[in-house]
C-alpha cells in the first residue's frame, strides 16, 4: 500500500489516542521509522501490523478501528490535497459511489503501482443502492464501510452500511447494502 495510506493511520491513532500510544502502536508493529513517505509503496502487512497493534495495545477489535479509519480517510485524503478529486464523484452521494473506480484511475497517473479495488453500483433505489466492492486485498470490508460512512457526511448524510454478502473462498467480492 502507498504510504497515504499508513499515514492517514498515523494520523489517526495518533488524534485519536494521542502521540505516545502512537509511538507503542509504531513499536509493537515493527516500524522504525517516524513517518510514512505519501507515495512510496509499503508492504501490505505493515499496514496490518499496525492494526494489530493497535488492537493489542487499546483492546478495540480490528473492524472497530478500520472502520474508523476509512471514515477518517474522506476528510484525511481532502485536507492532503486529494479533495478536489473527491468534490469531482458528482452532485449526489450515490454519484459518488458510482464514480469511485473512475477517481481511482486518476488516482493511479499519480501513484502508477496502485492496486485499486474496484466499486461497482447496482441496484438504485430512492434512498440506497447495492455496493459491490473488489479487491485483491481481503478483510478490508470494514474499511468500506467507514469509507461509504464518510463519504456520505461530505454529502451530508449518515448512511447505514450493511455487509449482506461477504467473500467467499476464491471471490474477491463483498457486496454492501447502503441506504441513507
Amino acid at each position: 500500500m502507498y504510504g497515504l495510506v499508513n499515514q492517514a493511520v498515523q494520523d489517526y491513532l495518533s488524534s485519536d489516542l494521542g502521540a505516545d500510544t502512537w509511538e507503542r502502536i509504531r513499536t509493537k508493529a515493527g516500524f522504525q521509522e517516524t513517518s510514512f513517505v505519501p507515495l512510496q509503496q509499503y508492504p501490505d502487512a505493515l499496514t496490518f501490523q499496525l492494526v494489530g497493534a493497535a488492537c493489542e495495545i487499546t483492546g478495540r477489535t480490528a473492524g472497530e478501528l478500520v472502520e474508523a479509519i476509512g471514515a477518517y480517510w474522506v476528510e484525511f485524503t481532502a485536507q492532503k490535497g486529494y479533495g478536489s478529486l473527491l468534490d469531482q464523484l458528482g452532485p449526489t452521494f450515490a454519484d459518488a459511489l458510482a464514480n469511485l473506480d473512475a477517481m481511482h484511475v486518476r488516482v493511479a497517473l499519480m501513484m502508477p503501482q496502485l492496486e485499486p479495488p474496484s466499486f461497482r453500483v447496482s441496484q438504485r433505489r430512492d434512498r440506497g443502492l447495492t455496493l459491490a466492492y473488489s479487491s485483491r486485498r481481503n478483510g478490508l470490508a470494514p474499511l468500506v464501510v467507514g469509507l461509504v460512512k464518510g463519504l456520505g457526511r461530505k454529502y451530508g448524510l449518515e448512511p447505514q452500511v450493511v455487509l449482506t454478502k461477504p467473500r467467499t473462498e476464491g471471490s474477491t467480492t463483498d457486496l454492501f447494502e447502503v441506504t441513507w
